[in-house]
């Protein structure tokens, strides 16, 4: 939840204060002094945090501080995390930054002979490329490690941080992310605080299922502290300000205004208005007037992944709706099926996407035994249905529809934002793809539309 930094700072006590004093100000490994906002998210005691907001706001230089705060502790243990290496080592970036830090034993002048950062001296870190970490003459350790898949997370279990940094969190997926707060443990004795602290800029990628509803929705459970590039002083705002407003709508809601709710007007199948105008209300339309139900079930297929299922009706004047949906992140989704099955007001069919291989014949009898039962009540078929690999070529027919006003969509649907936004962001290209959470609504819907449309000929 956003955090309002002028009544945060009416709640600081003398001792977050004095915390703030003996681990910042007399740091050695800090050069610079935080300005107002980035003070007041150091000194918050939360111990999840998201840092989010504009791009050059100090969120890379907040990140350095955070990381090395305890550093002169002997017991200090941080690991920052990034999506990939080369990310991570990039110029200008959380390690670079610390590298300058760290391990600058001598004074650094300026041409006029004046200590623009004072030497360490035998402070001075060393830095350790084969256990990847930084190490202070006290023994407090800075680790750095990248994860850009779930099946690294391997390396991390059993590994022990009182404080896990994230830079670019939306960039990672979110299994890592829900992952990764098990690291936080500290001995008895050690009274480091616990911190699981998350940046990044707003962005359609990944992380983002994760950051939101943990961090950024109304009455999510973790602060999210917004910085913004005019609050930062060692910038010209007026410069950065012009050259981030010839970025493109998307970038400049995301980069410019730090904006976690900005919704594309215009994807390449759909314009937001087009879906806007394709929207009804469920007072607009009888379910009794439905002649054909059916379910369209996309299943979950990595562990970020999310199970869709969606429920469309044929109405008697030849229009579509689609009236339920239900995104499930469990693996056991057989109940839930069964469930929203049985609540749906007529359903003549439930079509899955048939997968590839072995696997198909597997998946085909595991359903049908599981949905014996409910198929003996409702009287539905069971379809496995054959779709093109390429998600954008395969929704085609759905946007057409859309766009047409052959299908309209409840207003009041479950999860209609994240249909409107996968339908904003689908593309042909699977390299950007890659970029953004699975369409998985999306998926149960063309599924679903697929068949009909193949059943019926309706466009």
């Amino acid at each position: 939840m956003l955090v309002n930094y002028d009544e945060l700072q009416q709640k600081i006590t003398d001792e977050q204060k004095g915390l703030y004093g003996l681990t910042i100000l007399d740091n050695p490994y800090i050069p610079v002094d935080p300005y107002r906002e980035q003070a007041l998210t150091i000194m918050d005691d939360s111990a999840f945090k998201l840092i989010s907001g504009s791009a050059f706001s100090g969120k890379s230089m907040l990140l350095a501080i955070l990381a090395v705060q305890y550093l002169t502790l002997p017991d200090y243990r941080c690991v920052i995390m990034r999506n990939t290496y080369d990310q991570l080592m990039a110029p200008g970036g959380v390690m670079d930054t610390l590298k300058d830090w760290l391990l600058q034993e001598e004074d650094i002048t300026d041409s006029r002979g004046n200590v623009v950062q004072k030497g360490l001296g035998d402070l001075t870190c060393t830095f350790n490329q084969r256990n990847k970490c930084f190490i202070s003459p006290m023994g407090g350790r800075i680790y750095y490690d990248f994860a850009n898949r779930p099946g690294v997370l391997n390396k991390f279990r059993g590994n022990t941080y009182q404080r896990i940094i994230v830079d670019e969190g939306t960039e990672l997926d979110p299994e890592i992310l829900d992952f990764l707060p098990r690291s936080l443990r500290r001995d008895y004795g050690v009274s480091i605080p616990l911190n699981y602290i998350i940046a990044t800029n707003p962005s359609l990628s990944r992380g983002r299922e994760y950051i939101k509803p943990n961090f950024v929705d109304d009455n999510s459970p973790n602060p999210y502290f917004r910085l913004d590039f005019k609050m930062n002083p060692h910038i010209r705002a007026d410069e950065y300000d012009a050259m981030l407003s010839r970025m493109s709508p998307l970038q400049q809601a995301f980069m410019r205004y730090g904006d976690w709710d900005f919704v594309l007007d215009e994807g390449l199948l759909l314009t937001r208005k087009q879906f806007e105008d394709a929207t009804i209300n469920e007072t607009d339309y009888n379910c009794s007037n439905c002649s054909y139900g059916v379910i369209g079930v996309d299943l979950a297929a990595t562990g970020s992944d999310k199970t869709s299922i969606t429920y469309m009706m044929y109405m008697n004047d030849g229009k579509i709706v689609i009236h339920d949906n239900i995104l499930i992140s469990d693996s056991f989704v057989e109940e839930p099926l069964i469930q929203f099955i049985e609540k749906q007001p007529l359903v003549h069919t439930v079509v899955f996407e048939k997968e590839g291989g072995s696997a198909a014949e597997y998946s085909k009898k595991h359903f049908e035994n599981v949905l014996f039962d409910v198929q003996q009540r409702c009287h539905f078929f069971i379809e496995f249905s054959n779709v093109t690999e390429n998600k954008f070529e395969r929704a085609r027919p759905l946007a057409r529809g859309i766009r047409q006003e052959h299908v309209l969509i409840k207003r009041s649907l479950d999860n209609y934002n994240t249909l409107l936004k996968q339908f904003m962001y689908v593309t042909p290209d699977k390299t950007k793809m890659r970029e953004f959470a699975s369409p998985d609504m999306l998926d149960s819907c063309t599924i679903g539309f697929n068949y009909l449309n193949q059943l019926l000929g309706i466009i």
